[in-house]
């Protein structure tokens, strides 16, 4: 979310989290929000299709003059390949950036943020075997269309910006 924040602030673009759609949709009454809310509470990846739904709002409300970060879009493969579609077919060249971090750190930062879905470590440890399963194919997916930085991510927050930023600007050279 610190990475976000700056890219989006240095870059000027708009930021689409899936997550917060779904932080937001989970509080509102009815049982597909209840399901949203469970699934949340213990560390679950949600279902495909209503990710796949918020991310379809963001290219939908954001304009295609302006770059879109998408946060917690794509991944699993099937998001994976329809995100990869979609950009396509709107002609809006993407990147994705995977911030690597070792599991302790990625543990600490997660209880350090003190949302809920994160608040215990058999939450965290929920999300890092979620991870694991799916996600993980999700990045093999875009590294193999050349789609994909890895940004090894322990360090200062400015360093970290900085090493994206390079990443960035060596790819927009070719």
């Amino acid at each position: 979310e610190t990475q976000i924040r700056l890219l989006a602030k240095k870059e000027n673009f708009s930021v689409v989290s899936v997550g917060e759609s779904f932080r937001a949709f989970q509080k509102k009454g009815g049982n597909l929000n209840q399901a949203v809310a469970r699934a949340y509470r213990v560390g679950s990846l949600e279902p495909m299709w209503l990710a796949s739904y918020f991310m379809m709002e963001g290219f939908l409300k954001v304009s295609d003059k302006k770059g879109i970060i998408f946060d917690g879009a794509g991944r699993t493969l099937s998001e994976a390949k329809l995100f990869n579609d979609v950009a396509n077919w709107c002609k809006r060249p993407y990147v994705v950036i995977y911030l690597r971090i070792s599991n302790e750190e990625a543990m600490e930062r997660q209880i350090s943020r003190g949302r809920s879905d994160s608040n215990s470590l058999t939450k965290v440890h929920a999300r890092l075997k979620e991870f694991e399963k799916h996600t993980t194919s999700a990045c093999a997916f875009f590294k193999k269309n050349e789609k994909l930085i890895t940004v090894q991510a322990e360090g200062s927050i400015q360093a970290i910006h900085e090493q994206i930023i390079r990443e960035l600007h060596r790819i927009k050279k070719h």
